[in-house]
């Protein structure tokens, strides 16, 4: 097995490069969400959607194909840095001539504009991949915890400068590109790597016969929510769309954060030991078991506290985004779960079956949105909250065969934090309906009790998993 000590190293780096730049962009989007409109999250959430399919398609799955290779060379690193180069010009180029079209199909055209300049940031991102795969694949997260919180802090200044001085979208656009600048900028002087003049195309095609499985994959994923996105700024107004992204991005980010903080590790790890099944296995009960001790109770948290934050940090221009909140909480609690099983058959070299499992859940998706984008904003949020319960089941099936792990059993292992958690949230809402004060001190009363009711019940019922947790932070984790 990998050493106790790398592992703990590198996952507390990868933690506290997703922690502190996650803190830091929370904080931002804040005091943004005070300087700014619903109506310009509404247009950036438009943006993204653009943004975001053509840095996955530029990407196609090379990258991670390179970490999850057994076999490593300098001249398969910048085969793909080439290849991923060259798919991210051209892609901005074709996005450049196309965005009056998407300007005026949405109705804005603001969007024209703004699109061309967020677009740049593709070109940086083709680069940024390839880094990323290399301080995977070394292990270097230490370094990428620098230059990801210099990015971020950077990017953050200039954002709440523009937007103090009523720029509007421009400072949400500004700060997404520079960000992704400055981290590519930082990478390149930080690494020892750099690219040579060699490319291989045999190597490229061996990479994208498993990458372009889990490209597709991760495309499909993408593509689903960002209709879900356009779907709704074409049905409903861009305040709704901003009131309905802005409240799922709390619990996004924080989910996103320590599920990429596992998975940055994990990956890797697991690709490293693909052929040792016990050895997989453990891996994946331990991130299960400890990634669902903290997110799961967080989650239910943040979803019964859902209005004294949203009112106290937001302010009352944002209270429609409530629900949307709170049904996102629920939807990202079992999230980690999702993707460390995920993780678990694309190391495996898998990536068909992943490919299998995406096409079933965005079917399912697709009918979902179709079946409540007539009735409301909040029933299509609820229709997420559907698929993601629907699409638990479907990611942990296969690690059955794979592992010998089956669906009951992994459930079984994180049921005494759900119950527990759920018995936690009630106290909280019980809390606010009893409490008739400010919202601030109604926080700090839910806190408290938060904290002492479930490490209470978790020392009584779920001694297992706090002890397994507590073990990993006392680093005598085996």
């Amino acid at each position: 097995m990998e050493s106790n000590t790398s592992i703990r190293n590198n996952f507390y780096w990868s933690m506290l490069e997703r922690v502190g730049t996650v803190g830091i962009q929370f904080i931002l989007q804040l005091l943004l969400a005070r300087l700014l409109a619903p109506d310009d999250y509404g247009l950036c959430a438009i943006l993204l959607v653009f943004v975001n399919i053509f840095t996955l398609l530029v990407d196609s799955g090379l990258p991670t194909a390179l970490v999850q290779s057994k076999k490593y060379s300098q001249k398969d690193f910048s085969s793909v840095f080439y290849a991923v180069l060259a798919l991210s010009v051209l892609a901005y180029i074709i996005l450049y001539i196309s965005a009056p079209f998407c300007a005026r199909f949405f109705d804005n055209p603001l969007i024209e504009s703004t699109l061309r300049v967020m677009l740049v940031s593709i070109i940086f991102c083709s680069v940024n991949s390839v880094q990323v795969a290399y301080v995977k694949y070394m292990m270097l997260f230490k370094i990428q915890f620098l230059a990801n919180s210099i990015a971020v802090i950077v990017s953050a200044v200039v954002s709440i400068y523009m937007a103090m001085h009523g720029y509007g979208v421009w400072a949400i656009v500004y700060q997404y590109l520079i960000s992704r600048v400055v981290m590519t900028l930082l990478l390149g002087i930080m690494l020892k790597w750099r690219p040579t003049l060699e490319l291989s195309m045999i190597r490229l095609k061996e990479l994208f016969s498993y990458g372009w499985k889990l490209m597709a994959s991760n495309f499909l994923s993408l593509v689903v929510s960002d209709i879900y996105t356009a779907v709704i700024g074409k049905t409903y107004s861009h305040d709704q769309l901003g009131l309905y992204d802005t409240g799922s991005r709390i619990p996004t980010t924080v989910s996103n954060s320590l599920t990429v903080s596992i998975g940055a590790v994990l990956f890797p790890l697991f690709s490293k030991h693909q052929e040792d099944i016990p050895s997989l296995r453990q891996y994946l009960k331990k991130s299960n078991v400890i990634s669902s001790f903290f997110i799961i109770p967080l989650m239910i948290g943040l979803a019964s506290c859902s209005k004294p934050i949203v009112l106290l940090v937001l302010t009352e221009k944002w209270a429609d985004a409530i629900p949307f909140m709170q049904i996102a909480c629920l939807m990202y609690a079992f999230y980690p779960i999702h993707m460390n099983n995920l993780h678990m058959i694309n190391a495996v070299g898998r990536s068909d079956i992943g490919l299998k499992l995406e096409v079933i859940k965005k079917i399912i998706d697709i009918i979902f949105l179709a079946i409540f984008i007539p009735i409301g904003l909040e029933w299509v949020a609820f229709g997420r909250l559907l698929t993601s319960f629907l699409g638990l089941y479907i990611n942990l099936k296969p690690n059955k065969g794979l592992l010998g792990y089956s669906v009951k059993d992994q459930l079984l292992e994180i049921l005494p934090t759900l119950i527990i958690s759920v018995v936690m949230g009630l106290l909280l809402l019980l809390i606010e309906f009893v409490l008739s004060c400010d919202y601030i001190i109604i926080l700090v009363v839910q806190f408290f009790a938060a904290v002492v009711l479930y490490l209470g019940l978790s020392y009584v019922f779920n001694r297992k998993g706090l002890m397994m947790t507590l073990d990993a932070i006392k680093n005598r984790s085996n």
